[in-house]
């Protein structure tokens, strides 16, 4: 597990059966993880460019990344 995952912003998300997740309005597809089943969020934000990197996993595999802007995700709920 890579060390920006150990220090990253944690949630989770159950996968609709249309296998997507929301997150603060935000909508992402989710490939290889199974419908209603919970997909774990780290979050990695990056104040100097303005971008978040939201990594996806599924029991403890690494599913997929998206790249968010800081201000999409509202912060302000992590403090």
């Amino acid at each position: 597990m890579p060390t920006k995952d150990i220090f990253a912003l944690r949630d989770s998300r159950t996968v609709n059966p249309y296998r997507k997740i929301s997150f603060n309005k935000l909508k992402f597809s989710i490939s290889g993880a199974t419908i209603r089943e919970k997909v774990d969020l780290r979050i990695v934000p990056n104040i100097e460019s303005g971008m978040a990197e939201i990594r996806l996993w599924y029991k403890d595999n690494l599913i997929g990344i998206q790249n968010v802007k800081n201000e999409d995700i509202n912060l302000t709920n992590f403090k």
